[in-house]
This record gives C-alpha cells, structure tokens and sequence, in this order.
C-alpha cells in the first residue's frame, strides 16, 4: 500500500477515484467511528453510480448541482460523485429559506442532492429558483463492496471543466461562488501531498464542513494522498477528541475558532495524554498567537502551524514542522508568488506593510459568471488582491497586521484593529479582544475595543487603557472598552468586526463615556 503514489499525469477527480480503487481498493478513505469504513473501492463505485446517475437525468458537466446535506460521509460521498458529472456546489443545509434564497439567487443550479426529505419551505425555495430535488440514498458500503467493480464514467470530465464551486464566507455583501476546475484541485492537493509528506498512511480528522474550502482542501488532499479521512460523529470537543484517539488521526486543519475551542476543552482536562498517531495540526482563517501555538502544540504532542489562505487562491503561506525553519508571528514563507503592494502601487520595502496581492494564474480566473462583487478583485494581470495587509521580513516570511476594509481612520491616522488586539490580548486577564472603528464628532472616526475576560477576572476599562497605552501610540489605544462575554465570528473563527460596530451604536450613545 506504501508503495503507491498518484501520478502527476492524473488530473481529474474521476481518475483519481479510478487509481486509488485499482491499486488500493481495499484501503479506507472514508471513516465514521463506530461504522465500516468506506474503502477506495466502495468510494469509486458509488461516485460512479452518482455520477451516471446525474448524468441520466440530463445533469451535464456545465450545470450545476447544489449539494444541500449534513456533513459526514455520505456528503464527501455526493460531492466527489457530483464533481465526477456536473460543477458542484456545496451548501451549509442548515441555511434558513431567505439565507438559501441569497445562495441560489443568478446561480442557475439545475439540480439539489438532499439526503432525507427537506421541510416544505425549503422545497417552496428550491421551486421557486426552478431547482429539481434529487434523494440520495446511502448505505453502510455493504451493497456497494458486494456489487460490481465500478465501470467507466459515460462522460469523463475534462481537466480544465469546473468541478467545483465555493460560496465565500463574507461577512458583508452577497456571496461570490468560486470557481476550481479538476486540474487545479488535482495539482493544488499533489503540492499540499508533497509539502507536509502526505502519504497513504496519513488519516485526517474531519474538522471543517465540507461547505467550506477548509474541508473541502482536507478532502482533496487525502484523496491526492491516497489516505483517509475521519468524520466525527458530532462537531462538539469531546467528539473530536475521541475521533483524534480512537482512529489514530495523522492530522487536521481546524479554523482559528476551532482552536479555541479545543483549547478550553483542554483547560479543563490537564491529565488527558497527548493523541497517539498526530504529527501535525495546520490552522487558517485567522492567525493565532506564538502563545496559543506553543500550549497547544505542547498538549497535542504535534506542531501547530499558523497558515494564510483564501477561497480564491487556496494555500498562500505557511509555516512548516520541524526541522524546517520557524519565525515567531509569522503565517510562514509564501508558496505562491505574491507582492505587498505599497500606496504608490510599487512593491513595498522588506518589513514595510502593504496589500497583499497573489498570483493565482493556473487556480482561479474570476469568479463565477463574471461576477466581481466585493472589496478584493482580479486585475487582468492575473493578481489577487486579498485585501490583508501585511509584510515581509529579511527573510521573506510573511506577518499579517490587518485587513484594509478593517482599517481605522481616526483624523487621517490609519489604525489596524489587529495591532490594538494583540496589545490588549496580551493582559493577563484578558481572554481575547477585537478592536473596531466607531464614529466620531472630532476624528470621523475612532477606536473601540470588545473585550472578553478570562473566567473569574475583574478588569476596569481605565486599567485596561492604562495598559494600552504603555504599549501603544495614544491614538491606537481604544477610547472605548466594551466587556463582552463573546465576540461574534464567522463559521470559520474570523471576528466580524462589522457586527461589533453595529451592536455597539444599538447598545451604547454617542460620546456617552467609558464602559
């Protein structure tokens, strides 16, 4: 089994499947504890099965298939057999009509695969956009492992056909669908195979839903790999910890939010031993700290390792285990060309911040049907404006300091919320804070801060300012602290900063004093 290894030359997800369930069609790739595994050769088969399936209901390559199910097995199941036959887009089923009606708005999807019935409301949504329901049954891999070995697909997709695509996770606007053809995911999930030593034996844990480009990006790793991959039976710590002991995970790539979830969990479990089989933990979506790194990296037994991603440009920089070469602060060297733009347009000097644009030529292209909506756009010369700010150092790893729609302009001043949170994060009482912009008579604008304390910890706002600004020029310190008992985040751990500003003018006066 150690000794197979996708070839380069395989650059379709169909063809892949096909690999895999010729030289390792005994070997899992899909794991529920407490279930049979679904092998390499049950997976082809039923992605098959899917893929003709669709095929035979007139679903062609260019149309689109919303994949409306819970996350698990049987939705890593649908999507490769979708991505087999048709472009597929993976939704969060637990979406409420209006919130499905934004998603499916100009998206034109011909079909959506549910594993159960859904409510009415949701089929009155899906009719009223002229979208057909299609059931998928599933089984336990037992009918399956008993048929037929899995023929050849009647229409094999071409590498350059969209397999994929992603609903970004915006907090603000409406949301673009992210286009990914065959030959893109194949070639982006053989570099991540190469670059963290990826092989047959690896067995990664399920931490992010499929409807995101973090569990979509396991997902295709593994299947680049040839290993599998592990689906706990529910989302909450424990669940995830007794998945990480008891299939013996390899791996996992949680969201910053996940992280601080798994760190409460074992805060208040100082005698649980390390997993036995974990090599390696990568975090994206949002940066965590050196601190954060080192506890956690010291209770997994494995090294944590800060990333820098997005929907459109898929792994962007990263840090990478030992004996390779670490900066403290830092997401890592970059994997892609990228440039830190400067206010005049050139290229900024080492250590000096600007906007971070990457080169995607070969990734991503636009968004899907020309849409352009958002802050970060795609200028013809094939550079991603991400919309973080950031540097490079001497040695060309890349620090992020901010977001350019997050930037606070206090008289002219431009302040990064991410400086003020690193500050006010680092009093030992403080568990976490977000800085925010809010308006201003005088400045237009300035700055206020959300602040969640560690449990049992009394702190004055005073004293919080008074710390601040030991550490922090005195139009960055905050005007105003806002003790909360959580920040409101996105799916992915992101803290929307939009939403801290709105409920701080429905909750608070103007200029009516400290908090």
């Amino acid at each position: 089994m150690t000794g197979h290894r996708l070839p380069d030359a395989i650059d379709t997800i169909p063809k892949a499947l096909a690999f895999w369930a010729e030289f390792t069609p005994d070997a899992p790739a899909l794991i529920t504890p407490g279930r049979p595994a679904i092998t390499y050769g049950v997976l082809h088969h039923r992605a098959n099965a899917l893929a003709d399936s669709l095929r035979q209901c007139g679903i062609g390559q260019a149309d689109r298939v919303v994949l409306l199910m819970p996350e698990g097995v049987e939705l890593a199941v649908a999507l490769l057999g979708t991505m087999s036959a048709a472009i597929a887009v993976p939704v969060n089923a637990a979406l409420r009509e209006a919130e499905l009606d934004i998603v499916l708005d100009g998206l034109g999807a011909a079909a959506t695969l549910v594993s159960a019935p859904p409510p009415m409301a949701i089929r009155r949504r899906l009719a009223r956009h002229g979208v057909s329901v299609h059931e998928v049954q599933s089984d336990d891999g037992r009918e399956a492992a008993n048929a037929a070995p899995a023929g050849q697909l009647r229409c094999v997709p071409r590498p350059g056909d969209i397999a994929l695509a992603e609903i970004t996770s915006g907090t603000t606007g409406r949301p673009k669908r992210v286009p990914h053809t065959h030959a893109a995911l194949m070639a982006d999930g053989r570099g991540r195979r190469d670059l963290f030593g990826l092989t047959s034996q690896d067995r990664a844990l399920a931490v992010a839903p499929l409807t995101l480009s973090l569990g979509v990006c396991a997902l295709i790793h593994t299947l680049a790999a040839g290993g599998a991959m592990i689906f706990p039976p529910a989302p909450d710590a424990p669940a995830l910890w007794g998945a990480l002991i008891e299939e013996r995970a390899t791996w996992m790539f949680p969201s910053a939010g996940l992280v601080e979830v798994l760190i409460r969990f074992l805060r208040d479990r100082p005698a649980l031993p390390p997993p036995p089989a974990l090599r390696l933990v990568r975090v994206t979506a949002a940066p965590i700290s050196d601190e954060t790194c080192d506890a956690l990296s010291v209770r997994l037994g494995a090294p944590v390792l800060n990333s820098y991603s997005a929907t459109e440009t898929g792994l962007i920089a990263t840090a990478l285990p030992p004996p390779h070469e670490h900066r403290r602060g830092s997401v890592g060297r970059p994997i892609r060309q990228i440039r830190v733009v400067a206010a005049d347009g050139e290229d900024a000097a080492l250590g000096v911040s600007g906007d971070i644009w990457v080169q995607t030529a070969g990734y991503f292209a636009g968004y899907l049907d020309g849409a352009t909506t958002g802050a970060a756009g795609l200028p013809t010369d094939g550079w991603y404006r991400t919309g973080d700010i950031g540097f490079l150092d001497e040695d060309r790893f890349l620090f992020l300091t901010g977001r350019l729609t997050e930037l606070i302009n206090r008289g002219g001043e431009k302040i990064a919320p991410a400086e003020v949170d690193a500050v006010l994060g680092a009093h030992p009482a403080v568990r976490e804070a977000a800085a925010f912009s809010i308006p201003d008579a005088r400045w237009g604008e300035d700055v206020a801060a959300a602040v969640v304390l560690e449990e049992g910890q009394r702190l004055s706002a005073w004293e919080l300012r008074a710390w601040a600004l030991q550490r922090l020029s005195p139009h960055k310190a905050p005007r105003r602290i806002w003790f909360v008992s959580e920040l409101p985040r996105t799916v992915l751990g992101k803290v929307r900063r939009s939403e801290l500003r709105r409920l701080w003018l429905e909750q608070h006066a103007p200029d009516s004093g400290w908090r």
